[in-house]
């Protein structure tokens, strides 16, 4: 009895083990990184993930969410992995940046109002002031429509996001308005509870592999589409 009591304390004190369960990568469901077709996951940041996976060479699962969820699926650990940009409330461990993103605002920043951004990203510092009030929007698509509509003086976002989403009458004119406010940089987050376990060093491994095989600006021109199946697998799954 004594020796299973100090064993279960010896496993206790432990990393959390690699699970049984395949590993689980958030995709951001945000054009042109992420989104759903028919019986697909899409996206540059979906094909990275794929080509990544080669790499570390274990069976994963992609699973599409809105930006704040992928975040706080990682937080808990229901997701094992992400790519994201830097964000100051982000509870998961970087294992290094992948690329950089142009953040830029829409529409008259010398007024002041409401500002659209996507919930779960934090405003430049060029906006954290007194004459703006933050509005959360779901997508991109309803920062483009607000805006469009007068009920959004101005919007905030990657310039990629934007140019993925703008379309119709008035395109060229509304992306004509846009200032770049700073630089974000794209990382391969990992939820806290894999810290100290082979596969955090196996994925270590694996982006290190991926930043000598693949250039920053490669990953910026990867909107493609995989099945649900691909070798190693990696099930996809739009919860």
């Amino acid at each position: 009895m004594h020796r299973r009591a100090c064993l279960a304390a010896l496993l206790a004190a432990l990393p959390v083990a690699e699970a049984s369960r395949p590993l689980r990568a958030g995709l951001i469901d945000v054009p042109p990184w992420g989104w759903a077709n028919p019986g697909q996951l899409c996206g540059a940041y979906a094909e990275w993930l794929v080509q990544f996976g080669y790499q570390l060479g274990e069976d994963f699962q992609l699973e599409l969410r809105p930006l704040a969820r992928v975040g706080a699926e990682l937080k808990s650990g229901r997701l094992d992995f992400a790519l994201m940009t830097e964000q100051p409330f982000l509870d998961a461990h970087s294992l290094g940046k992948v690329t950089e993103l142009d953040v830029v605002v829409l529409g008259d920043v010398d007024r002041g109002g409401s500002v659209g951004v996507l919930r779960g990203v934090s405003l430049p510092v060029a906006l954290q002031s007194a004459m703006w009030e933050r509005v959360d929007l779901q997508s991109v698509r309803s920062q483009v429509e607000m805006l469009r509509m007068g009920r959004l003086q101005a919007a905030v976002g990657v310039r990629q996001s934007f140019e993925a989403t703008v379309g119709g009458a008035g395109a060229r004119e509304l992306l004509a308005t846009a200032r770049p406010v700073e630089t974000r940089s794209v990382q391969l987050w990992i939820g806290t509870h894999l810290l100290g376990t082979t596969t955090a060093a196996k994925m270590r491994g694996a982006l290190k592999r991926m930043q000598t095989l693949i250039s920053p600006t490669q990953l910026l021109e990867w909107p493609s589409c995989r099945p649900h199946t691909t070798h190693p697998t990696a099930s996809q799954s739009t919860k």
